[in-house]
């Protein structure tokens, strides 16, 4: 790269050096950014290992900051949170350590609170449906199956 091109790269560099600097960012939230602001690939390419060079940017720590946050604040399981980190093309590798700071313990903890929660606000007649309602509503957060029946079965 000549220094014509990074003089013309530099204020692209120093602001997504910024929008990093503010919170984690995954590599393709940064990608999709510079694409908006008609770089060439090579470019992009270029900011992007920069930005990594100089630690703006580093999927496993952002992996690891997704799955704290959306497990702890937003309450959703492995599954989902997998499937989210997925479709933001983080490597896979980063996903499963990531995930794996979960610890069982927790899982089970937020699992048997959030089913005590549930079956106190579903409206039902039989406990078969309850459970039944419960158990879509744990799905649908992304727990696992076999997980979401433990946790109900040991609240009944």
């Amino acid at each position: 790269m000549t220094e014509a091109d990074k003089k013309r790269i530099k204020p692209h560099l120093t602001k997504m050096a910024h929008y990093c600097s503010m919170q984690e960012r995954a590599i393709s939230e940064v990608v999709l950014k510079l694409r908006s602001a008609s770089l060439s690939a090579g470019d992009v390419d270029y900011i992007i290992e920069r930005l990594k060079k100089e630690g703006f940017l580093d999927e496993f720590r952002y992996a690891k900051a997704f799955v704290n946050d959306k497990f702890k604040l937003n309450s959703w399981g492995k599954i989902k949170i997998g499937y989210a980190l997925r479709m933001k093309h983080v490597d896979s590798e980063a996903v499963e350590e990531a995930l794996r700071q979960i610890g069982d313990e927790d899982y089970q903890n937020l699992l048997i609170f959030l089913v005590s929660k549930k079956m106190k606000e579903v409206k039902s007649t039989s406990s078969q449906d309850r459970n039944n309602k419960v158990a879509r509503f744990l799905l649908q957060r992304g727990f696992e199956p076999d997980w979401v029946w433990k946790a109900i079965q040991a609240t009944d």
